[in-house]
Formats: C-alpha cells, sequence, structure tokens
C-alpha cells in the first residue's frame, strides 16, 4: 500500500506550498482537494500545466482528485453544475496522471433521504458514469458523515444505484466508525470495490467527531490495514488531518506525525505478513 495525504490537512497553505510541503515531508502521492484554496474547476482548467509543473518538480503523483460536490439537490441549476463540474474533472484526471475521482454523493444522511434524494443520486450517475468508463476513470464514493453513504447500507445501495464497475468507495474508516459501525465489516462487505482510502483519529467524543492527530485516538489501524492487505488492496491510504494544528497552529509538523505513525503501521502489516507467510482466503 501507497501512502497519500489529501490536502484538506493543508487549508493553512495555498496549492503549491500544500505540493512541496507533501513531498518534502515524505508522502508517496497527494490527493488533492477539488475546491479553494485548492483545486477549483476554473485552475483546474486554465492553470493544468502550471500545477503539473509544481508535481513535477516535486516529483509527487496525484493519488486522486477530490471532489466538493452533491448530486442530491432539488435546485435543478445546482444539480447541474454539480454533475457537469464532475465530468468535468473526469476529463481532466489524464493530464494530472491520475485514474481516480473521489466525490460524495450528497445530503441528507441515508436517515433522512427520501426517494427524491435518491432518485437526484441515480439521475447524476446515470449521466457520470458513462463519462468515467469511456475516460477509464474509477470514481470512490466516499463512505461520508451526514450523506447517502454514512452507512455501509447507505454506501452499498450507492453501488447498487450506479450500477457501474467503474464505481466504487472511499472508505474512510473513521467515518465508518463514527456512524457506529465496524470498520472490518466494511472492508467484507467492499470487497473487490474499494478503490481509495481514508485515514485519521478520533476521540468519538461528539458525534461529527474529535479529531485528534494519528496514534492519539480510538481508532485501531493496525487490524484494518491488515484486513485490506489481506483481501489485496494495494493502493493508496490517503492521511487526513482536521485537528486544530494541522489547520492552524503547525501544518507541516502534523502531517509530517501521521505519516510517521501510519508508515510505523504499514511496516508492522508487512512484518505480520512476512512471519505468517501466504494465507488462504476464503470467498
Amino acid at each position: 500500500m501507497k501512502t497519500s495525504l489529501f490536502t484538506t490537512s493543508l487549508t493553512a497553505m495555498n496549492l503549491q506550498e500544500a505540493i512541496r510541503t507533501t513531498a518534502e515531508v515524505g508522502y508517496d502521492a497527494i490527493e488533492i482537494m477539488c475546491a479553494p484554496p485548492h483545486l477549483t474547476l476554473e485552475m483546474a482548467e486554465s492553470r493544468c500545466d502550471e500545477v503539473c509543473s509544481w508535481l513535477k518538480t516535486v516529483g509527487l503523483p496525484v493519488s486522486a482528485l477530490s471532489l466538493i460536490v452533491e448530486y442530491t439537490s432539488s435546485d435543478e441549476r445546482v444539480w447541474l453544475a454539480n454533475v457537469d463540474e464532475t465530468c468535468r474533472f473526469i476529463r481532466l484526471c489524464e493530464r494530472f496522471g491520475t485514474r481516480t475521482v473521489k466525490t460524495m454523493p450528497g445530503r441528507p444522511g441515508g436517515k433522512q433521504a427520501t426517494a427524491k434524494h435518491w432518485d437526484q443520486f441515480r439521475r447524476a450517475m446515470d449521466i457520470i458514469t458513462p463519462v468515467a468508463s469511456s475516460e477509464g476513470v474509477l470514481l470512490a464514493v466516499e463512505t461520508h458523515l451526514n450523506h447517502l453513504s454514512d452507512s455501509i447500507e447507505g454506501a452499498l445501495r450507492c453501488l447498487t444505484y450506479a450500477n457501474s464497475e467503474s464505481v466504487g468507495v472511499n472508505l474512510d474508516f473513521c467515518n465508518v466508525r463514527t456512524c457506529h459501525e465496524d470498520p472490518m465489516n466494511a472492508i467484507k462487505q467492499f470487497r473487490g470495490r474499494i478503490f481509495f482510502t481514508h485515514v485519521k483519529d478520533s476521540l468519538f467524543t461528539v458525534q461529527s467527531g474529535e479529531y485528534v492527530r494519528m496514534g492519539e485516538g480510538k481508532m485501531k489501524y493496525g487490524p484494518i490495514l491488515e484486513g485490506l492487505r489481506e483481501m489485496g488492496y494495494n493502493g493508496y491510504v490517503s492521511v487526513e488531518c482536521l485537528y486544530r494544528s494541522a489547520k492552524q497552529d503547525d501544518p507541516r509538523g502534523s502531517v509530517a506525525h501521521d505519516l510517521k505513525v501510519l508508515r510505523e503501521l504499514l511496516a508492522g502489516t508487512d512484518s505480520t505478513q512476512r512471519c505468517s507467510g501466504p494465507r488462504r482466503h476464503n470467498g
């Protein structure tokens, strides 16, 4: 598995600074937030070559373009704008050297969602998935709080409604745990459809999570990473730092700390695999 940093961790910096910091700290790749203060659609289309030169200079590949969009709005103009933005970013993937677009399905959460919200999501997928398929791009729907995909059942339903092999999940383990579900069960349920992953840590003292540095909260990533390895996942594990020191006090030190912890965890699962030898899998 390879490490990545989601640039929402570095919103105290502009995109060029975030790219340079991600490379200097030592991440394998960067997941670019496609919203201010980083990569807006206008910037992606008009300054693509410039941004790619920043990436090339530091030797940093793009793990995913990460969209902040929703497909559930009842306002047709807003709905169309979100669908159009997604399609345009999908068509830019080749220029940015990535095959993955991370997205969110839209609010509200599964318990509040109506048939209309689900119909809007299905309509969006009917337009977006043919574009993704033709471009050879994978669309990773995040397991996200207060969205249609805020439960394992809801995220599975998103995959059913999308009805395309180009659509899978961005499995955010902390979000799954915040919604009182088991990350290990999520790995089993989404087997073969995990296109991307997010890691962060939390104390879980409030409904939306109380985020802290990796290794200082209640997430137990050793078994999770071993579970990913056992099911054959060899993609990106993308760090998302949402706590204060990353956002304000010490962005560089924060993302460096979380990378160190993640590397130690990945090294531990590598060691377990070497010591135990090959394992047989059922199913």
